[in-house]
């Protein structure tokens, strides 16, 4: 990488400081440095207002709306209807556009409009985004990040000879998946950079607030394993310099467990932060807060090392779960672990949402984990239960804009550990399965016990104090932990705090860009014994710890069970004693906690709710008030019934507040202390 385009996205003398040195030995060498150096110290500035426990976010209600072009009441061409996001009160649009003749008819489905093209695309859409603009919505275009049709180029005199990511042996990649005779670029090449960054000026410079980055380029095996000259050229170069060695571009599949290996899909992801930064520093020249987003799983491997390098609005598919009967708030809270901006949410057509049931969980989840699902704004058959959502928003403001997680149990997560540890041999990235994403299986657990919970994101920089707001944290089956930060979670646990650890636990750590093993699991250690391989529980200092080695039985969320050990556990390190749910029996109940001022919000989604059933399912609930309040009214509403701000009954009895409730779907309990 040349220095300009590193520097290019970091802003501090600090962040410059990092990538001069990154030049020299590597960004996975100075993971470690950061925590120990206040050079390396650059993890991102928390938006949280300590006082008043709130924070700057404002409450978005993004929406999608793709692949349309048609003519508005003024008789003007709009890729998108205003009047009609208004009246669902979105805030936020994603939009799609293809190529277009001279006649503005579509070109195929390639979505990336060349210069020559753009220019008129553009003048095309000025007077939809003047329209939205003054609603009060933010409009995003889209272009794709390595796709192409050769056709479309030449329509514009672009060679397309230049453009081609290339196979090792030279021939160029084709790319049939969504239009016959596509092929593929690379994120290297000058000449496809240069159209990019041209597109994305011409975005900012119509007024668009952003840009999203369609097809996830390591998604594809060809976008990892490129081939042609500046590929080879960049890799030898920064091998090199981080290796000491020139190496060739790895053997498929990556085998990630091998430091060459490893630090090749390091870069890879590297160069595709730096793509986006050249794009999106590029629009800036117009719009400084314009964004370049990206359309990612946020449990691919990739995602937590682009947001710890600063990646604005993530995005994510969620066609990998199987949406109302498994739990997506492991998306939102991991997300918000490692980034400024909430997580927006998407399906990519109505087959991943219906049954109905499934769209209004997925509703419900994202902004009870503190995101948001974008809303199917084009289906007509959605308008009634978006524009009820979203009036519920509006009438609950205080629960969605400046709040906080209130949260009192955390996930320990790494990057690291995530991505190259649980990580099998690889010739794409893509999302992260069920049997070898901890991070997400701990998630599902909780949830299933509707226990909520934080991430806290290992590279980002932890402290004993910091872990301390947490009663209970989690370390899921996370082997790699280098000496710095086994230290602070030791402190955590001696000075009073409880850790709950799921399999194996800090069997590797780093030695330069190298992992090796240790003698002994940490437990082990700091126990000064053999733990017991199915169960333990020991006290250290003021703290306790307790170990469990098979937490779960099944092969997926939809077959998960809870062992009789991580019962154990839970009763041991009292995992309920912020919130206990007693379901009475009526199926899966997954919660949210959030903070803002006096008043705590309660968010109780039901799972597999396919019957769409209303308020006659009753739960128990026993919520912990906080030290130094007293509870002074409780509500309950839901957006999917006629149920508003229903006063409810409740007691408290040692700090403790209780109360029966009905809860279908989605159920919003409002706590207001004094």
């Amino acid at each position: 990488m040349e220095n300009k385009e590193q520097l290019s996205f970091m802003n501090s003398i600090d962040r410059r400081n990092f990538f001069r040195t990154t030049q020299k030995i590597g960004l996975l060498a100075l993971l470690g440095m950061a925590k120990t150096n206040p050079v390396f110290s650059w993890v991102l500035d928390s938006d949280v207002d300590e006082i008043t426990g709130g924070n700057n976010r404002r409450l978005m209600i993004p929406s999608v709306w793709w692949r349309s072009l048609a003519e508005t009441e003024t008789g003007k061409l709009s890729y998108w209807d205003t009047a009609k996001l208004k009246s669902l009160k979105a805030n936020w649009v994603s939009a799609s556009y293809r190529p277009l003749d001279s006649e503005n008819n579509f070109m195929g489905v390639s979505w990336v409009i060349p210069p020559g093209m753009i220019e008129r695309v553009m003048t095309l859409a000025r007077p939809g985004i003047e329209s939205a603009h003054k609603a009060g919505i933010e409009v995003v275009g889209t272009t794709d990040s390595m796709q192409f049709n050769p056709t479309v180029m030449r329509s514009v005199g672009i060679d397309p000879e230049v453009l081609y990511g290339r196979s090792r042996t030279g021939v160029p990649v084709g790319f049939d998946a969504y239009q016959k005779d596509n092929f593929l670029s690379c994120l290297l090449n000058p000449h496809w950079r240069e159209i990019e960054t041209t597109i994305g000026r011409a975005h900012a410079e119509a007024g668009f607030d952003g840009l999203f980055l369609d097809l996830f380029p390591y998604v594809i095996r060809e976008g990892v394993f490129c081939g042609c000259q500046y590929c080879k050229k960049e890799w030898s170069a920064y091998s090199e310099r981080t290796l000491g060695k020139i190496q060739p571009i790895p053997a498929t599949p990556l085998k990630l467990n091998n430091t060459i290996d490893r630090t090749f899909m390091a870069w890879r992801i590297e160069n595709l932060h730096n793509f986006m930064e050249k794009i999106q520093n590029a629009g800036r020249k117009f719009n400084p807060a314009f964004k370049v987003i990206l359309n990612c799983n946020s449990d691919n491997p990739c995602m937590a090392y682009l947001l710890l390098m600063g990646m604005p609005q993530p995005t994510s598919e969620l066609g990998q779960l199987s949406a109302g009967d498994e739990s997506s708030l492991y998306l939102y809270r991991m997300i918000d672990s490692a980034s400024k901006d909430p997580l927006f949410s998407q399906f990519n057509g109505s087959k991943q949402y219906l049954p109905v049931y499934k769209y209004k969980t997925a509703l419900a989840e994202g902004y009870a984990a503190g995101g948001a699902l974008m809303l199917a704004a084009k289906n007509k058959d959605m308008d009634g239960i978006n524009l009820g959502f979203t009036d519920f928003l509006y009438q609950n403001r205080d629960a969605f804009e400046g709040s906080v997680s209130d949260a009192q149990v955390a996930i320990l997560f790494s990057w690291r550990d995530h991505s190259f540890v649980q990580s099998p041999p690889v010739v794409r990235t893509d999302r992260m399965l069920w049997f070898r994403n901890s991070a997400r299986r701990t998630a599902s657990t909780l949830a299933s016990k509707a226990i909520p919970f934080d991430y806290v994101f290992i590279e980002k920089g932890i402290t004993a104090n910091e872990l301390l707001k947490y009663r209970v944290i989690i370390a899921p089956e996370l082997k790699l932990l280098d000496e710095k930060d086994a230290g602070v979670i030791l402190e955590f646990v001696q000075k009073g705090g409880k850790l709950l650890v799921l399999g194996e636990f800090g069997t590797l750590k780093s030695d330069s860009l190298d992992y090796v093993k240790r003698e002994n699991d940490l437990v082990d250690s700091w126990i000064s014994r053999e733990a017991d391989r199915k169960y333990d529980k020991a006290s250290i200092g003021k703290g306790m710890i307790s170990r469990v080695a098979q937490y779960i039985t099944g092969k997926s969320e939809a077959e998960m069970a809870v062992t009789p050990e991580f019962n154990k556990a839970v009763t041991f390190l009292n995992l309920e004693a912020q919130l206990k749910v007693n379901n009475k029996g009526n199926g899966r109940i997954g919660s949210t906690i959030f903070r803002n001022d006096k008043h705590r919000f309660i968010h109780l989604i039901r799972y597999a709710c396919s019957g769409d059933a209303g308020g006659n399912q009753v739960i128990e609930i026993t919520y912990d008030v906080p030290k130094g309040y007293k509870v002074a009214e409780v509500t309950g509403q839901s957006p999917f019934t006629t149920r508003k701000n229903e006063k409810l009954t409740w007691e408290v009895k040692n700090n403790k507040l209780s109360l029966a409730t009905a809860v279908d779907i989605y159920t919003l309990i409002s706590v207001k202390l004094i």
